[in-house]
């Protein structure tokens, strides 16, 4: 019975983990040298990306299209630029971005 309160326990801990770690297709495409998940480096933290989108039918593809070919004037006035993804690479980022909206607060509110 330990035993079994140990794995689901253990499932269920890497269940939240995994829900907001960072991707390993983000890594390999470096794209984490200009974004972070709760705050902004050179470009918009995923979660703000992630709240501007929410609810918006065509934001997967939108956002998808601006992670492939890059854009500016959304964010500021730096462009991001083109990115070398196949159309699946860039839904998959898209996805977990837009997927942020959805999961609670990364740190303790502090009550």
């Amino acid at each position: 019975m330990r035993y079994f309160i140990f794995s689901v326990t253990l499932m269920l801990c890497s269940a939240i983990a995994s829900a907001v770690d960072m991707p390993v297709l983000a890594k390999k495409k470096n794209c984490t040298g200009c974004h972070a998940i709760e705050r902004k480096i050179v470009g918009p933290s995923w979660l703000d990306v992630a709240k501007r989108y929410k609810g918006n039918n065509e934001a997967p593809l939108f956002l998808a299209n601006k992670i492939k070919v890059g854009g500016f004037g959304i964010w500021g006035v730096l462009r991001m630029p083109e990115q070398n993804l196949t159309n699946e690479e860039a839904d998959k980022l898209a996805k977990f971005i837009l997927e942020l909206s959805d999961e609670p607060p990364l740190v303790a509110s502090g009550r």
